[in-house]
């Protein structure tokens, strides 16, 4: 069950009349400001670490094929477009040589 602020304050005051203020004032510094279920361990810093450097590599792992299938598309248009443009070039000059051979 979580602590109120109605209730920090009235811990604080009766502190404050058994320990002095200063006393009082340190003490209630080390408690958390929230409840104690609310604050994080070690060990959920350590899971949550892991989690994350799980997350990541799956990342890095989708990443890195995404981009190899990428780079093959890539590639592959690249290589299409080369042929069309070396068809087209052949068709033309193809077409230059027999109007010479006809002019000739």
């Amino acid at each position: 069950m979580p602590i109120t602020e109605a209730e920090r304050h009235e811990m604080h005051a009766r502190l404050t009349e058994m320990l002095g203020a200063e006393q009082a004032g340190t003490l209630m510094e080390h408690l958390p400001p929230v409840g104690w279920a609310d604050v994080a361990t070690k060990t959920d810093l350590a899971n949550v670490e892991e989690s994350l450097r799980s997350e990541i590599s799956h990342v890095e792992r989708s990443l890195g094929a995404e981009m190899v299938h990428l780079g093959d598309r890539i590639e592959n248009r690249l290589l299409r477009e080369q042929r069309t443009y070396l068809f087209a070039l052949l068709s033309a000059f193809v077409a230059v040589m027999g109007l010479t051979l006809a002019l000739l």
